[in-house]
């Protein structure tokens, strides 16, 4: 579900045209990858609201968030998504670059589309929720909507490994995360 999520917001900034054909192909293969199936271009809207409707009535919390902003260098946005993606976690913006579709979409897709990564998932709601005033952020959620955040440019092997040391409520959690992101199977 968490990586369908991550589509949302891609599927929205789809749906208002603003994405060059090459980024529109790009990102409708990434759906596809994710959703197994076959993306109409033209459902765009009608397949957000069910994945949002279907996640707030499963009450899913990521176990992993990751919260940036367009504003860090563009090289640690892109080690952020990277090193996302090998552990499943989720990367939230608040908002929109220059309140903007299109230059969001455009920074989307300048970041993804060299390292195949997932995206971004737009939502100031997380960062409420998650009482985040500055990024980055990495918070590991626990039981009864607990979590541990650790702030700062920090690689997420670091963060994980504070968490899982330090941590009071997702040290389990980040302790798994932590041996995905190494490459150790148990």
């Amino acid at each position: 579900m968490l990586r369908v999520l991550k589509y949302t917001s891609i599927a929205m900034l789809l749906s208002f045209g603003a994405v060059a054909e090459e980024a529109k192909e790009h990102l409708i293969n990434k759906q596809q990858d994710v959703l197994g199936t076959n993306f109409d271009l033209n459902s765009i809207p009608n397949n957000m609201t069910v994945l949002r409707d279907n996640y707030i009535k499963n009450n899913k919390t990521p176990d992993i968030t990751i919260f940036v902003s367009f504003s860090m260098p563009k090289e640690s946005l892109r080690t952020w998504l990277k090193e996302a993606d090998k552990v499943n976690a989720s990367v939230v913006i608040r908002g929109l670059v220059d309140n903007s579709f299109k230059a969001t979409t455009k920074a989307v897709y300048d970041l993804v589309k060299d390292n195949d990564s997932q995206g971004v998932i737009i939502d100031p709601t997380l960062f409420e929720q998650f009482h985040i005033n500055k990024v980055p952020a990495i918070v590991v959620t626990g039981a009864d909507d607990n979590y541990d955040v650790v702030y700062g440019d920090i690689t997420l092997d670091y963060g994980l490994r504070l968490i899982a040391n330090k941590g009071e409520f997702g040290k389990e959690k980040a302790s798994n995360a932590l041996k995905t992101l190494r490459g150790v199977h148990d």
